[in-house]
């Protein structure tokens, strides 16, 4: 993707629908016994791995802003 800050909102927003899935899909292997538990646990990781990621992307972005406005570039120094 061309810009960072819509791949950090992807991150989070498939982050947080793969949590929230792969909780249901837990609780629902919970009641009957089934053997598809660590899929579900893959999800749910997965999901937490995405918002982590999207975290510190937004994080990142964050700071290079903040470097960027503290710290403009030199345009005195044209050859």
């Amino acid at each position: 993707m061309s810009n960072p800050r819509t791949q950090a909102w992807l991150y989070l927003i498939v982050g947080i629908l793969a949590v929230i899935a792969g909780s249901i899909y837990l609780l629902v292997d919970l009641g009957q016994g089934g053997s598809w538990m660590l899929f579900d646990a893959a999800i749910v990781a997965m999901g937490v791995f995405g918002i982590v990621q999207g975290v510190r992307s937004f994080t990142r972005l964050k700071q290079l802003d903040q470097a960027a406005k503290t710290d403009p570039p030199d345009v005195t120094n044209v050859p």
